[in-house]
């Protein structure tokens, strides 16, 4: 049985040269001030839009999140393929 061999000289180190591709996905992260009288009217909107984004190329994944506790910023996060 045969061994696999290795690259000769300068074909080994242009193969240990060769970068690394890692996939990674691009975060997009809107801060969007919207006062507690206002709050159900954008809840409503980004519902009622549901799907729109999902459709674009690269989109993977979208979530709004509600302000915490004593403040009035919404975090719309967006994640999109590289």
């Amino acid at each position: 049985m045969r061994r696999p061999t290795a690259p000769a000289g300068s074909a080994r180190r242009a193969a240990r040269a060769r970068p690394i591709l890692h996939l990674m996905s691009v975060v997009k992260i809107n801060v969007l001030t919207v006062p507690a009288e206002q709050r159900e009217a954008l809840e409503k909107r980004f519902a009622a839009r549901a799907g729109a984004v999902e459709s674009s190329d690269g989109f993977e994944w979208f979530e709004l999140l509600r302000p915490l506790e004593g403040t009035d910023d919404y975090l719309v996060y967006t994640r999109w393929r590289t």
